[in-house]
């Protein structure tokens, strides 16, 4: 850690004039409204492939480095991330935007300056151009840079994107799924013609996130349904959601929660951004028909989520006549998958069923968070601000009428936001 700080330092004044340089020459584009963050930020190039990238070691990286936390000799988890097109979006930005996430979490941030994500190339983009193949090797050569000199887990890297970029995070972890941990995209695009089906095999257990919101551009909603849908049927824990009252803006909140929870890393101040944030009425992915029967189908009408009477609540919220007698719970097919079943408020979980292939089908499911219908998805994430006890459940309803529950307690710990003074 120590050398990498020092060769920092020694190059100060020319890093200095770069930034400077770099930041006039990108005052364009979309505004990033986070706050910088309280660690140190530099442009640097690589030496072989002489691509330029922005790096962002948060406050604990740099409190260890300089001794003042001789017990803190640990490695940081990486976030890769991708920025969008150019001139609105560039790497500078995507580093920006990180910055709190970074302190919050205690992540390093690598933003490459990419070739791809420009005015002038494809969109959709459909097939590997050479600025893509030239990225990917900046990519590969930036990182392992990054292995050498600063102090970051090889084994615990971020794939995460704005916009256009998701192209790129899309095509590398597909490429190469031994470089990343998880993906998690925000607002982007994803085409899979760009992707090799022969290589899912060596990521399925891998984590996905897709996140996209209400009032984003028709193509990144588009191509984020059609994400999820080839993620869903490929087999894998994917997160979907699409969140209401917002458009095409920077909320970098959530992959970061999402990648800490993948990394079993605590918060080391609330992330109150989540909590604000609204899931609208998650998508029903059917893995076998690759269909969306909620949010904005690609082909289909939708089946909105009805509101329920407080009677349907109640019922919902307890086994129906019979269910128990048949399907106890020893011999229960179905159970639920949670990403943390303790936290602090506001905490952030995912959730998802699983269930026998041959229950899958067309089968209707139905969340609930103590009683409360929360979605009818396969899958999703669910924001818990009030602290206490939450019973998270699921009722499978098969094509046939057979119905399946199953359920999991989480305990939200309320957050202690100051103390008495000792006398």
């Amino acid at each position: 850690m120590t050398r990498f700080i020092c060769s920092m330092l020694g190059n100060a004044v020319g890093t200095a004039l770069v930034c400077i340089a770099g930041m006039v020459a990108m005052l364009g584009g979309c505004a990033v409204p986070q706050r910088p963050g309280a660690g140190v930020e530099m442009r640097l190039q690589e030496p072989q492939t002489k691509a330029w990238y922005w790096l962002y070691l948060p406050q604990d990286y740099v409190v260890e480095t300089v001794g003042q936390d001789p017990a803190g000799d640990r490695a940081h988890p990486l976030v890769m991330t991708f920025h969008g097109m150019k001139p609105f979006d560039h790497a500078h930005a995507q580093c920006r935007e990180w910055q709190q996430e970074a302190d919050r979490y205690g992540f390093v941030v690598c933003a490459p300056e990419l070739h791809t994500p420009y005015l002038t190339s494809p969109l959709p983009l459909t097939h590997v151009i050479p600025k893509l193949e030239r990225d990917e090797q900046a990519i590969l050569a930036i990182m392992d840079e990054l292995i050498r000199t600063v102090n970051i887990d090889p084994n615990a890297v971020l794939a995460t994107s704005w916009s256009y970029g998701g192209y790129v995070a899309h095509y590398m972890l597909n490429r190469y799924p031994e470089r990343f941990k998880c993906l998690a995209v925000k607002q982007s695009n994803f085409s899979a013609e760009l992707l090799k089906v022969e290589n899912v095999s060596r990521y399925r257990d891998y984590k996905i996130a897709i996140f996209y919101t209400e009032n984003d551009f028709a193509i990144c909603q588009r191509e984020s349904q059609e994400a999820a849908i080839w993620y869903s049927r490929h087999g894998f824990d994917l997160t979907f959601a699409e969140f209401a009252h917002k458009g095409h803006e920077r909320i970098p909140s959530l992959a970061a929660a999402f990648f800490a929870q993948a990394c079993g890393i605590q918060a080391k101040t609330p992330p109150l951004e989540l909590a604000s944030l609204q899931v609208r009425e998650l998508p029903v992915l059917d893995r076998a028909g690759g269909e969306l029967a909620q949010a904005k189908p690609l082909s289909h009408d939708p089946l909105p989520i009805r509101p329920l009477s407080p009677q349907a609540r109640k019922t919902a919220a307890r086994p129906r006549p019979g269910t128990q007698k048949n399907q106890p719970e020893s011999g229960n097919p179905v159970r639920i998958r949670l990403s943390s079943t303790i936290g602090v408020a506001p905490l952030v979980i995912s959730y998802s069923v699983v269930l026998p292939d041959r229950l899958r089908g067309k089968a209707y499911f139905l969340w609930t968070d103590n009683g409360e219908p929360v979605s009818n998805g396969i899958n999703g994430q669910l924001f818990l601000t009030s602290a206490g006890e939450h019973k998270i459940e699921v009722l499978v309803t098969t094509e046939d009428g057979q119905e399946y529950r199953a359920g999991r307690k989480v305990t939200v710990i309320e957050r202690i936001t100051s103390r008495r003074k000792t006398q």
